[in-house]
């Protein structure tokens, strides 16, 4: 099998954005709906919280990684380096890229996520999920990823992924929200099928899906077209968000 990594889901609209993967920390700003944020926010600003957001991340990179940034995972070793560090009230969360050390067709690597609070002169772990959100293979993390307030009470990493194997490509979506308790992730939305594999009832479809019509905390809709046009709604039960009706029509590799 020949398998590659995808790193972009052409046609794909990713809506409500906060920032994309790359960009600044946004200066460290807290990150909390409206009707929340003064409720969240802390009483007194800790000392921590005046520091530029660079010796922020990096402190609180160190208290998660200690001095070794390289954990031992199921399926391998991951290196991993600080990404972006959001307040949401008065806890830090930290998002760090975790490369594979092996770096094989179909290794992946991974997006951490640790919550964390001030203590001292920096930061205590209070949560820790180091492969939560998984890359597509070759060893990388995830390479398409932002985060969105458009979606739920508390921002959602919005991660895209995918695979191209024999010619048939499939990708997708996940959503990860950053709640209080800890973070929160829906199944995968698929939102890119293209068959170019000689093979199968499929063969030659090509299928992209966009999310649309947001109702944030309750529902949103992802329209399909190219060889088929529908819509699909995804539906807010408990902490995540599931497929009306169970079963998606969009084909899969």
């Amino acid at each position: 099998m020949t398998r590659r990594r995808f790193n972009r889901l052409g046609g794909l609209v990713l809506l409500g954005t906060l920032a994309a993967c790359g960009q600044s920390d946004e200066g460290g700003k807290q990150v909390a709906p409206p009707e929340a944020s003064q409720e969240a926010a802390p009483a007194t600003q800790h000392p921590v919280q005046a520091l530029p957001i660079e010796k922020q991340r990096s402190l609180a990179f160190r208290a998660a990684f200690a001095e070794n940034p390289v954990l031992d995972v199921e399926d391998g070793q991951l290196r991993y380096s600080p990404a972006r560090l959001e307040w949401i009230g008065d806890r830090a969360v930290l998002l760090s890229q975790g490369k594979n050390l092996d770096e094989c067709h179909a290794c992946t690597g991974a997006l951490a996520v640790h919550y964390l609070e001030p203590a001292g002169d920096g930061f205590r772990v209070t949560g820790a999920w180091p492969t939560l959100i998984r890359g597509s293979g070759y060893g990388a993390p995830p390479s398409e990823w932002n985060l969105s307030d458009k979606f739920a009470q508390y921002p959602v990493v919005l991660v895209e992924g995918g695979y191209t194997a024999q010619g048939c490509t499939s990708g997708g979506i996940t959503l990860t929200e950053l709640r209080p308790d800890e973070p929160v992730q829906s199944t995968l939305i698929r939102t890119i099928y293209s068959n170019q594999s000689g093979f199968g009832a499929d063969n030659g479809a090509e299928i992209e899906g966009e999310i649309a019509n947001i109702d944030k905390g309750a529902s949103f809709d992802v329209v399909y077209s190219g060889s088929r046009d529908f819509t699909e709604t995804w539906i807010r039960r408990g902490d995540s968000f599931e497929l009306r009706g169970g079963e998606t029509r969009m084909p899969i590799c």
